[in-house]
């Protein structure tokens, strides 16, 4: 039997990943390749800020990093591809 915890954070999960879907959606609709490294980086970033807000006030230090890890590549190389797949907008 579930618990009120386990109930709410399973709600909180699906919420988020209907959010990402939408964001998800979002990009695409605006013109952002999918098949694009930065798309994936993107929406890893955009998932760790809405778990995390404060994150937004230290992107290269702590956000590029974090999904740099995930995807076992450099900050560097998340910074130019995300900036890279928002100049094919």
């Amino acid at each position: 039997m579930e618990s009120y915890f386990d109930e709410k954070e399973s709600f909180c999960v699906s919420r988020a990943t209907e959010q990402i879907k939408e964001i998800t959606s979002f990009f695409v609709k605006i013109g952002l390749y999918a098949n694009l490294k930065g798309f994936d980086y993107l929406i890893c970033a955009v998932e760790e800020v809405l778990k995390y807000p404060e994150l937004l006030h230290s992107m290269t230090k702590v956000l590029y990093p974090k999904v740099a890890e995930r995807f076992s590549t450099t900050a560097c190389g998340v910074e130019r591809n995300i900036r890279n797949a928002m100049a094919k907008v």
